[in-house]
């Protein structure tokens, strides 16, 4: 019997097909992109369709083969009702592809890759998420609200508190008690723009998201230099980022916490490059949990949690790949220990 599963993006998929006894016998990356919400339904299952057929023929396998699972883990797969509907879909369009077919967020795909008993993933790049996944797999969310509401602690929002800070510090409007300079000068700059009315262009006029946050990594240049202005940015993005775990604390099965490691936080997007400017907004947030957190972030494709997301479903327990699939990013261990572990704190109510 095999299984397969998908990671699926805005951007680009991968795909791992493993056999019965948790051989990987084919795994592709830099697939086209998967997201329904864009493509529509009919386009993105043909596409997905044609990767599992470019995996059997790197396998060597009968193109015929029916699998036993499919695990999709894929942008957009937020609402389960939804996730039903395109697995019923795509079984009546090709019957005779997989005998079960799962779909999930992208996060389940990246936690399932990390551990497969649970945990935490967090996600900060362009915008930014938050879930929780306990041991008898019901899960909880917080955040992935988008950019209008929601996205606390992501490239986006790291770069609107940025353009915010200039523009109320020189209408006086709010004081930042750094110097604004290099800040200024790299907005400016990145956006080839004289002052700050030419912002309201890429802020509003010809407002591209992606674009947008990408003046995060400038940004974090400028931190990495010393500007005290930036590194406040990014303190406050790491405080947001751990909020959202600490707000899934009441959430969480205490079961998770026997590990001896702490519990596990996979840690996945582009600013957690920039981890060393969010430590210590995050560290002093994550304080308020009083558990220990082990931070990891992941290192093979996430379609190989898709592929346990589809052995799960159909209760076979498909043998784990002995490889390591993470690398440590830090181990926080708070100041106050609870003794009781199954009392855990949730944060003080706080709007922004």
């Amino acid at each position: 019997m095999y299984f397969a599963g998908i990671e699926g993006g805005a951007s680009n998929s991968n795909i791992t097909l493993i056999r019965g006894d948790g051989e990987i016998v084919a795994q592709i990356e830099g697939g086209p992109e998967t997201n329904y919400l864009i493509l529509g339904v009919e386009e993105c299952q043909k596409r997905i369709v044609k990767l599992i057929e470019e995996a059997k023929k790197a396998a060597q396998l009968d193109e015929d083969i029916v699998l036993e699972g499919l695990g999709l883990c894929m942008t957009g797969c937020e609402e389960d009702t939804a996730n039903r509907e395109f697995a019923e879909s795509m079984k009546k369009r090709y019957p005779q592809l997989s005998k079960s077919i799962s779909v999930e967020s992208d996060t389940i795909g990246s936690l399932l890759t990390a551990c497969t008993n649970g945990g935490i993933v967090i996600i900060s790049g362009t915008g930014s998420n938050c879930l929780l996944v306990n041991p008898d797999n019901k899960t909880h969310r917080c955040g992935g609200w988008g950019h209008l509401i929601g996205d606390e602690g992501s490239g986006y929002w790291i770069v609107q508190r940025a353009i915010k800070t200039i523009i109320q510090h020189e209408t006086n409007f709010n004081i930042c008690p750094f110097p604004i300079e290099k800040v200024r000068q790299t907005i400016y700059e990145y956006f080839n723009v004289n002052d700050s009315l030419g912002l309201i262009a890429p802020t509003y006029i010809d407002f591209v998201k992606s674009r947008f946050a990408g003046l995060c990594v400038h940004l974090a240049k400028v931190a990495d230099e010393g500007d005290k202005c930036a590194q406040k940015l990014f303190y406050d993005a790491g405080t947001m980022l751990a909020r959202h775990i600490v707000a899934l604390g009441p959430k969480i099965d205490p079961a998770l916490l026997n590990n001896q490691d702490g519990l596990t936080v996979v840690c996945v997007g582009s600013v957690f490059k920039s981890w060393k400017l969010l430590r210590q907004g995050f560290i002093d947030e994550s304080q308020t949990l009083g558990i220990a957190l082990n931070l990891v972030r992941i290192t093979r494709p996430s379609s190989l949690g898709a592929t346990y997301l589809a052995a799960r479903d159909v209760g076979f327990n498909l043998p784990v790949s002995s490889t390591p699939s993470t690398e440590s990013i830090e181990k926080i261990i708070p100041t106050i220990i609870h003794k009781d572990k199954n009392v855990i704190n949730s944060s003080v109510c706080n709007i922004m």
